[in-house]
Order: structure tokens, then sequence, then C-alpha cells
């Protein structure tokens, strides 16, 4: 899942499909399932969501987070995060980031530089 304020940095690893639902950390909640707004959802873990009927009273990244934790799907703890996703960073082990903008005043500009060049190869 890719919302428009989203950039990836670098092509995604194979660990991150060891893995439920991958997103990135809330600063606020770091123990948190994380925000949707850049995520890895296993379609086999959205189908059994979606079938448990939850009530929706958030946003969707709130509520994927909590099923997350309440169904004990598998996450990665903010440590191991820091190899996928970012939110308001710009890391060089991170493969993308969300909300990149809200952060980018404490950055230098060559850490930004050095993070926004994505190579395929």
């Amino acid at each position: 899942m890719m919302e428009t304020d989203t950039y990836l940095t670098k092509p995604l690893p194979a660990e991150l499909l060891a893995y439920d639902y991958v997103a990135s950390k809330w600063p606020w909640a770091p123990d948190a399932a994380g925000g949707g707004g850049l995520s890895y959802r296993k379609r086999s873990m959205m189908k059994y969501v979606c079938s448990q009927n939850f009530p929706i009273q958030k946003a969707q990244d709130c509520f994927i987070s909590d099923a997350v934790e309440k169904l004990h799907f598998l996450s990665p703890t903010m440590e191991e995060s820091k190899a996928f996703f970012g939110e308001f960073a710009f890391v060089g082990t991170m493969c993308g980031t969300h909300q990149w903008w809200t952060g980018i005043r404490s950055h230098s500009l060559d850490t930004i530089a050095d993070a926004l060049t994505l190579s395929l190869v």
C-alpha cells in the first residue's frame, strides 16, 4: 500500500515477506504495528481481518494496526522495521518513507540526496 506521500528509496528485500504486516512505525507509538501510508500487507491476513467484522471507528491505518495487534499477526519491532519503512525519516537502511516532507528539515541535503537516489541495479 502506497499513499501519494510515500517514496521508495531502494528495492524491497525478500525478508519483508516473512511478516504479515510491515508499516512505517509511528514515533509516538513505537510498539504499535504502524501506519498504513506505506505498508506491506499479506493478502491472507487482510482477508482474515476483513472477515472478522471489527467495527470501523478509526482511520484505515489505525484500524489495521489495531487488528494486527489484537489478532497477533507478525509485524516487525521498531528496530527491525528500520530495514523497511520509516515515518518522517530518511534513513539509509530503509527502503521507503511515508510523509517524508514533514521531517525533511531535520536532515542534511546530502542525507536526503543519498536516500532519494533509487537504483534498480
